[in-house]
């Protein structure tokens, strides 16, 4: 079954269980009870940053809904920023999360080429970027669609 991934990303000397306790509180908040997400921590020891990955199943994006799709999501993202200081950026895909990061091991080396390989990025407000367009924005977050990066509907 497909999904959508919604990643987290801290470096590790930033994270702790708390952060990932609060992310789950919020996505009850957010995402209605028929929908499935699955939330999972990934840390190799070889990085220097941890991945929340909320696998977000039957998540269906059309051009109709993309808009209001994308302003639910990034308030969720937004609220998450808010309360949780140690987020670097999120990102949001179907299903190439791993392939795309497999051999990053450094938080530093998301830099915009690679970014600009995700659909959707959230990036603090406060961080410049040069790429993609902007479609959502508040004191907190930044989100950024990448539309040559992958087919969302």
């Amino acid at each position: 079954m497909e999904s959508f991934e919604l990643t987290f990303f801290f470096s590790k000397e930033g994270f702790d269980e708390e952060s990932m306790s609060i992310l789950k509180e919020i996505l009850q908040k957010y995402v209605p009870l028929e929908k499935k997400a699955l939330t999972e921590l990934f840390s190799d020891e070889d990085k220097n940053f941890v991945e929340v990955r909320i696998s977000l199943f039957d998540f269906m994006i059309t051009k109709d809904s993309f808009k209001s799709t994308f302003n639910e999501l990034s308030r969720f993202v937004s609220t998450a920023f808010d309360r949780i200081a140690n987020i670097s950026f999120a990102t949001g895909i179907y299903e190439l999360t791993y392939y795309l990061i497999e051999n990053i091991k450094q938080l530093r080396e998301f830099d915009s080429a690679l970014l600009q390989k995700f659909p959707i990025v959230f990036l603090r407000s406060t961080s410049k970027h040069d790429f993609g367009q902007t479609i959502f924005s508040d004191d907190n977050v930044t989100c950024i669609f990448n539309e040559k990066a992958q087919n969302l509907y």
